[in-house]
C-alpha cells in the first residue's frame, strides 16, 4: 500500500492519498459539510476526491450530462452561481457504483464508456 504525500496545491501543499490507501475511508476524504438545518451536504470537491476525479472534471460530465446534476444546491453570493451540493449518501452510491464499474482506481478509463452515468441516475433519482 501506498503511503500518502504532499503535493503543490493552489492553497499550498495538500495531501494526496493514493485510490489504493482511502479505498473505504470516506471519513478520510471529505471535508467540511456544509449544513442545513439538520442535513449535511458536501461540495462538489468532496464529490471529486470520493471519485477519485478533480472538481473540473466533474462539471464538465455534469454540463456535458454524462453524470446528474446534483439534487441539491445553494445560492454562492461570493461568485454569483449555485454551489453543487451532495449528500452522504450520493457521495456512497457513487463511489460505489465507480468501484463496480472499474472507474474509481483506474482513472485512465473513461467514465463514458461505463454504464456509471446511468447507474448512478438511477440510484439519485430513487432518493428523490
Amino acid at each position: 500500500m501506498s503511503e500518502p504525500y504532499f503535493v503543490p496545491g493552489r492553497r499550498g501543499p495538500q495531501v494526496y492519498r493514493p485510490p489504493e490507501a482511502h479505498a473505504d475511508d470516506l471519513d478520510g476524504l471529505l471535508g467540511e459539510p456544509v449544513r442545513d438545518g439538520d442535513d449535511l451536504f458536501w461540495r462538489i470537491g468532496d464529490l471529486a476526491r470520493a471519485l477519485n476525479r478533480k472538481p473540473v472534471t466533474i462539471r464538465s460530465l455534469h454540463s456535458s450530462g454524462v453524470i446528474p446534476q446534483p439534487t441539491f444546491s445553494m445560492d454562492a453570493n461570493i461568485i454569483g452561481g449555485r454551489i453543487r451540493l451532495y449528500s452522504r449518501h450520493q457521495i456512497e452510491q457513487a463511489r460505489k457504483i465507480a468501484r463496480e464499474e472499474g472507474i474509481l482506481i483506474d482513472t485512465t478509463k473513461p467514465i463514458k464508456t461505463t454504464r456509471f452515468a446511468e447507474r448512478l441516475r438511477e440510484a439519485w433519482n430513487e432518493d428523490q
